[in-house]
């Protein structure tokens, strides 16, 4: 399953960004980061819109929602820090509440 990589890829995207842009246009070596943490299927403790993706798919959501947590958090990886994730869960809306068949809607 990707999704349980997407933790360390996430970290490593930005170590290469701040090296790249460093290089580039002479930025800060710990330029911070702000990530928005995408909850459409909320999160492991707050499943949302259960049934609207099909489990696996929600599954791998919510570890890809966890691996933004695990990043912003400097305890867990200070290799990227300062980095700080926005949690959208609270903002998903459920499929009753959304004007698409998508399953969700901000």
């Amino acid at each position: 399953n990707m999704a349980n990589e997407y933790e360390n890829n996430l970290s490593d995207f930005i170590v290469d960004m701040r090296k790249a842009l460093k290089s580039e246009f002479k930025c800060a070596d710990n330029l911070p980061f702000i990530l928005g943490a995408a909850g459409f299927a909320g999160s492991p403790d707050h499943p949302k819109n259960t049934g609207k993706f099909g489990g696996f798919v929600e599954d791998s959501l919510r570890v890809i929602w966890s691996a933004y947590m695990a990043v912003g958090d400097p305890s867990k990886h200070p290799e990227v820090a300062p980095v700080h994730t926005v949690d959208s869960v609270p903002f998903a809306k459920k499929s009753d509440e959304s004007p698409g068949t998508q399953g969700y809607h901000w």
